[in-house]
């Protein structure tokens, strides 16, 4: 596992579950990553399963929620245009708004792998610091996501205490591998091992 942290503003406030907080998560699976790549069995089953506790467990409404399933690399880069805009619209009505992406299928040392095309990780990395929301969250569930943490401008923290840190602003990239590490499904488990044990640590 991989994790890039960039903080500011810390205090120690407590968290309130009110309507002055407004989360939005997109969460993409794909499990065709192009020719001669093995097609995944579960990456979007672990997408679908991401958004379903997030709306159970993490306060979003199923309106702030977009799915995407086998996206190419138009509709993937125009979903974060439309999410863009819609937190610029909330941030007029609420105190605070949240992003979360997550993404599982393949990639590469390079970048995400959407069937026949890419999104390189300084691409991701830019259109996921661009958002407007006072912090955004990415979680890559793929083989070499690593190297999303490696992107120039940031660099690796030690774990924080979330309940400590929560009035935060910045941005978390958690991956499930390294840069040279490839990531595993489970047949026994029907998902990913990554996803598997972040969803049960969620709970």
């Amino acid at each position: 596992i991989s994790v890039l942290v960039f903080i500011s503003g810390f205090n120690s406030n407590s968290f309130s579950r009110d309507s002055k907080t407004r989360r939005f998560v997109l969460a993409v699976g794909a499990n065709y990553g192009g020719p001669g790549r093995d097609r995944l069995r579960y990456a979007v089953k672990d997408a679908f399963s991401v958004i379903s506790l997030l709306q159970k467990l993490g306060g979003i409404e199923k309106k702030d929620t977009k799915f995407l399933i086998e996206p190419n690399r138009t509709s993937f880069l125009n979903a974060f245009i439309s999410l863009k805009k819609n937190i610029n619209i909330q941030k007029q009505k609420h105190r605070r708004v949240e992003a979360i992406i997550y993404y599982s299928g393949h990639a590469d040392e390079f970048g995400l792998l959407l069937g026949r095309d890419r999104i390189k990780f300084n691409e991701l990395k830019k259109v996921i610091k661009d958002l407007p929301a006072d912090v955004k969250i990415a979680i890559v569930d793929s083989c070499s996501s690593g190297s999303l943490t490696r992107v120039k401008g940031g660099k690796i923290t030690s774990p924080f205490l979330v309940d400590r840190s929560y009035n935060m602003k910045g941005y978390a990239f958690l991956t499930s591998s390294s840069s040279n590490e490839v990531s595993q499904e489970s047949d026994r488990i029907g998902g990913s091992f990554f996803t598997h044990y972040l969803l049960t640590g969620l709970r």
